[in-house]
């Protein structure tokens, strides 16, 4: 092979490696928020919306074990491409206040913080993880 197209080679599996690294932070990062999200009804677990470049303005019903939120994840994420601005949104109107100061018996304060904290190390496991793995998140969805 020649050094183009070994160069065309690197890049294309760089390029796969990116993408998995991202399905996987996008969805380690999802799990522990809905995870973490307290729960009274569910509402607030299962209205998590994932979007690129933009963020989302939806709502949805109760569900308190997160399903839905769990399943767009990884609908979404199984799409992602690496590169551009992703969002994680909630558009609850307490959400804020659940979360970051601790309105609900059931979460500490600071969850969100403590999340964003986590970043780096998320984001190491992830592309550590997906180096030494062929899974393929986006397999299988459309």
């Amino acid at each position: 092979m020649s050094f183009a197209g070994d160069l065309r080679k690197f890049a294309l599996k760089t390029g796969t490696t990116m993408d998995k690294g991202e399905r996987k932070v996008c969805l380690d990062l999802s799990r522990d928020l809905v995870l973490t999200t307290p729960v009274k009804s569910g509402l607030a677990r299962n209205n998590y919306f994932f979007g690129l470049d933009r963020n989302g303005s939806s709502t949805t019903d109760v569900s308190k074990n997160g399903k839905d939120s769990n399943i767009r994840s990884l609908e979404w994420a199984g799409k992602l491409k690496s590169g551009g601005t992703w969002f994680i949104t909630n558009n609850l109107p307490y959400i804020l206040q659940i979360m970051e100061y601790g309105t609900s018996t059931q979460a500490a304060p600071g969850a969100v913080s403590r999340i964003v904290a986590r970043w780096q190390a998320i984001v190491d496991n992830a592309f550590s993880t997906t180096s030494k793995s062929n899974v393929d998140y986006g397999k299988g969805l459309s």
